[in-house]
C-alpha cells in the first residue's frame, strides 16, 4: 500500500492526511487494475498532493493555476534544509540524492502528459510497464523524503504551539518535545516571551502535563531556559489577553518560584507589581468540576506566601496584593 510505504506524519492535521491518503488509495487502485495510464497520472497528482501540502503547512500558498514543476521545486525548497533529529541539515551527499528524485518527480508532468490520464486523446498512446513503475517508484522515494521532514518542522513553529497551547489538548512529552524542537536558546526576546506567555496562562487553566513540562523545569534548571521565557511564564501565571488578572493561587505560588530564580527578581517584580495592583479581576475558566477562584481567594494565597521572598522585595509584594477590588 502506498499510502503505508510514504509514512504520512501523525503531526499532519486530519485534511492534510486525508488529501495524501485519498491520493495514494488512487494509486494502489490503478496498480491493482494494472492501468498503466491511471498509475502514471496518479502518480503525478500524488507527489502534486505532497508538495502542496507541504507548502500549505508552512503557509505558503499558490494557486491551482501554479505549474507542477515550480509546485514540486518550491515544496523542496522549503525543506531541504529543515533542521531537526535524525535529519541529514548540511550532508552534501543526501542533499543530492534528493535532489535527483526531486528531478525525476519533476519529470512526471511530461509523463503524464505523455502517456498519463488527465486528457482527451485521439489515440490511446502505447504505455509500457517501466513507464508506470519508475513514475511510482520516483514518487515514493520522494514523497518520503519530503514527509520525514516535516514533523521537524511542524514541532518546530513557534506560532503553530502557540496556537495549540490555547486551543488543543497535550499528551505526555509532547511539549517537552515541541519545546526542544523550537529550541528556546535560537528564538528572539519577542517569541521566547510570547511562548512563554501562553505556556504560563494554559498552566492557570490546571492543564498539569503542561506545568510539569512547561513550567517546572523553568524552575528547577533556569540555566537552560531563556530569561525571556521565564519572564513570559510570570506574565502568563498572572494576565490574561486583555490584561486583567487572572489567575490561581497555585498559579501564584509558581510565580514565587520563578521570582526566586531569577538574577533579575527586583527588576521583574518592578515591572509586574504596578499590573497586579491596578489591573481588573477576570476569574479564569477551569472546567465545571473545579470551584472558581476569587479574587480574595488569590490575594490571600499571595500575601499569606510573602515570606518566601527575600525581605528588600517584600513590601513591594504586598503592596501590588493590597488591592481595592
Amino acid at each position: 500500500m502506498i499510502f503505508k510505504e510514504i509514512n504520512v506524519p501523525s503531526e499532519l492535521d486530519e485534511e492534510h492526511r486525508a488529501a495524501i491518503s485519498a491520493h495514494a488509495e488512487r494509486l494502489d487502485a490503478a496498480r491493482e487494475r494494472k492501468d498503466l495510464s491511471d498509475v502514471v497520472g496518479c502518480a503525478k497528482e500524488l507527489a502534486e498532493s505532497v508538495a502542496r501540502v507541504v507548502l500549505d503547512v508552512r503557509g505558503e500558498v499558490r494557486s491551482d493555476s501554479t505549474d507542477f514543476k515550480s509546485i514540486i521545486t518550491a515544496a523542496h525548497k522549503a525543506v531541504e534544509r529543515q533542521p531537526g533529529k535524525g535529519l541529514a541539515r548540511s550532508d552534501e551527499a543526501v542533499r543530492k540524492m534528493a535532489q535527483s528524485a526531486k528531478g525525476l518527480v519533476t519529470e512526471l508532468a511530461q509523463l503524464r502528459n505523455a502517456v498519463g490520464t488527465g486528457h482527451g486523446r485521439a489515440k490511446l498512446p502505447p504505455v509500457v510497464e517501466e513507464q508506470a513503475r519508475i513514475a511510482t517508484d520516483a514518487t515514493i522515494v520522494w514523497a518520503r523524503w519530503m514527509l520525514g521532514r516535516l514533523p521537524s518542522y511542524l514541532l518546530s513553529d513557534v506560532q503553530e504551539l502557540i496556537t495549540h497551547l490555547d486551543r488543543r489538548s497535550f499528551r505526555k512529552g509532547l511539549l517537552t518535545a515541541r519545546l526542544e524542537a523550537v529550541d528556546l536558546s535560537s528564538l528572539t526576546p519577542e517569541d521566547a516571551r510570547a511562548l512563554g506567555i501562553a505556556v504560563g496562562r494554559r498552566t492557570v487553566r490546571l492543564t498539569f502535563l503542561v506545568r510539569i513540562e512547561g513550567v517546572e523545569p523553568a524552575i528547577g534548571y533556569p540555566e537552560r531556559y531563556p530569561a525571556a521565557y521565564r519572564a513570559g511564564l510570570v506574565y502568563g501565571l498572572l494576565f490574561n489577553e486583555q490584561g486583567a488578572l487572572c489567575t490561581q493561587a497555585t498559579a501564584v505560588s509558581l510565580v514565587i518560584d520563578l521570582l526566586l530564580v531569577d538574577d533579575q527578581l527586583a527588576v521583574l517584580l518592578s515591572e509586574i507589581a504596578p499590573l497586579i495592583e491596578s489591573s481588573g479581576w477576570i476569574p479564569p475558566a477551569l472546567g465545571a468540576s473545579t470551584p472558581t477562584p476569587t479574587l480574595a481567594e488569590v490575594v490571600k494565597a499571595a500575601l499569606d506566601a510573602v515570606s518566601r521572598l527575600p525581605a528588600d522585595v517584600r513590601d513591594t509584594w504586598i503592596q501590588a496584593w493590597n488591592r481595592s477590588s
